[in-house]
């Protein structure tokens, strides 16, 4: 009985053990899971602020654009308009 009994305190032991490796390998694979994500998140806030940033300077490119095509058409109006006050039409 005693045999028996040393036995299983024997297995328990070992049980114990292998789930306390268990658990430290679980704990290593997470932490190495967690790192990964952070890392992934930070090339994807750094990809997206890269995005936003040429974005931003194409919609100032546009404005840019327009702006002087405006101040084009205006002046072009303008010179019709002296044209026009010369010829009294």
């Amino acid at each position: 009985m005693d045999n028996a009994l040393n036995e299983i305190g024997k297995l328990r032991n070992e049980m114990k053990i292998g789930f306390i490796e268990l658990e430290n390998q679980i704990e290593a694979s997470s932490e190495l899971v967690q790192k990964q994500i952070t890392e992934s998140n930070k090339r994807t806030v750094k990809a997206l602020s890269d995005f936003s940033q040429k974005v931003e300077k194409g919609f100032l490119a546009v404005e840019s654009a327009l702006d002087k095509d405006l101040n084009d058409i205006k002046s072009e109006i303008k010179g019709i308009k002296k044209r026009l006050d010369q010829g009294n039409l």
